[in-house]
């Protein structure tokens, strides 16, 4: 049986029309890798909302430096800046692929310097050869039920800053993450507590991290 040549569609196909799009859009490189992706997730997956800042890039080392005065820090066991920063870099290193400083290395330094917030966040930054600082500073962080003492509810919220190891003066990323979990509080039982201010830390490094890469939110 003779087969014959396969028979011309007349059209481009999908990926060559993405390349023709990069050509003319001038996308390249990580920018070419978040517009494919964005190009073929299906229909109906949420709007696409472009990250807000795009510096952190896979590979770059990140210092993250929590500020949390001694009420917080005081209803939290003393763990309030560490146990955010953990959350927020295992995030981090999750979706971005970054190169985080140890937070327990960073909570070392912080609790053995007590005026480290006075210093230039230039020079934290040369101590662990750091790209980028992202400052969080708590203004609160409980997992109390407001006006009762038989109920629970993480509440955290935080407002966020993001600097060039380079250009302390000049804020990359602004912004404010408040979550609460969950929207009913529960009555304190053991190990609710405990659940309870894992998953409000979870929560609020998935809002937090969220602002550095292009992803689809549910309409």
């Amino acid at each position: 049986m003779k087969i014959g040549p396969r028979k011309q569609t007349g059209g481009l196909s999908r990926l060559g029309l993405l390349l023709l799009i990069f050509s003319f859009t001038g996308l390249t490189g990580c920018q070419a890798v978040r517009f494919l992706v964005h190009l073929m997730v299906p229909v109906g997956k949420g709007e696409w909302v472009p990250a807000e800042s795009e510096v952190l890039t896979p590979g770059k080392k990140v210092l993250i430096l929590v500020y949390a005065d001694q009420s917080i820090q005081y209803l939290n066991q003393q763990l309030a800046r560490f146990d955010t920063a953990a959350a927020v870099a295992a995030e981090l290193d999750s979706k971005l692929e970054l190169d985080v400083v140890d937070p327990a290395t960073v909570e070392h330094f912080q609790a053995a310097n007590f005026n480290w917030a006075d210093q230039p966040l230039s020079r934290i930054a040369q101590r662990y050869r750091a790209d980028y600082i992202l400052y969080i500073e708590l203004l609160k962080f409980t997992t109390s039920a407001e006006q009762s003492g038989e109920l629970v509810r993480g509440q955290l919220e935080a407002t966020s800053s993001l600097y060039s190891a380079d250009d302390v003066s000049t804020q990359l990323w602004q912004g404010k993450v408040k979550v609460v979990y969950p929207d009913t509080p529960l009555v304190a039982d053991m190990g609710v507590s405990e659940r309870i201010r894992y998953e409000t830390l979870k929560l609020f490094a998935e809002r937090l991290v969220k602002h550095f890469y292009g992803h689809y939110e549910p309409l």
